[in-house]
């Protein structure tokens, strides 16, 4: 994920929604992030982060997104909390500043919230299970990028082939 003024303040915003999430958590903040890009992505062609994902066990997590977090933390604009969510312990990220929307147009900022309000109150396991659902997550192999050609397919018919993963390997390479 590029460190840029949108991936910063795009952290920064979800932390600020999430505290009046309870399920709110790191993991669940990287699928956030996936299907926000990816809902602007099928609207329009273009991301709101500019972030590429990887296949990861509990989902699509972006690459570099720890490199903003701590960036984050070192400016001690957030910080990462510790607590416990039922019989699990969560990691949240937590807003040390208000994030600056002026970034983002109008249209990003309803596609964030819509995306966010469509996961709310869901918890980070409901969440990882929908993005292992997803196509692009099927056809990446894990520790691989999951390329941005496989999110207009169709989720019923994904059957996904070594093959498959070949040409979705060589869209990424241009």
């Amino acid at each position: 994920m590029p460190v840029s003024g949108k991936s910063t303040e795009l952290l920064l915003y979800l932390a600020v929604k999430g505290e009046e999430d309870e399920p709110f958590s790191l993991v669940k903040l990287n699928k956030l992030l996936y299907f926000i890009d990816k809902t602007a992505w099928l609207r329009r062609r273009s991301t709101v982060t500019g972030a590429t994902y990887v296949k990861q066990p509990y989902g699509p997590v972006p690459d570099g997104m720890s490199v903003i977090r701590l960036d984050l933390e070192q400016r001690n604009e957030a910080r990462l909390e510790e607590r416990r969510f039922h019989q699990y312990e969560q990691i949240r990220l937590v807003a040390q500043r208000e994030p600056d929307l002026s970034v983002f147009t109008a249209d990003e900022i309803a596609l964030i919230d819509e995306v966010f309000d469509r996961f709310r109150g869901r918890t980070a396991t409901s969440v990882m299970e929908e993005s292992h659902e997803d196509p692009g997550w099927k056809f990446a192999e894990m520790g691989k990028e999951i390329p941005r050609a496989t999110w207009t397919l169709d989720n019923e018919t994904v059957h996904v082939t070594d093959a498959d993963r070949e040409w979705a390997a060589s869209m990424t390479k241009g």
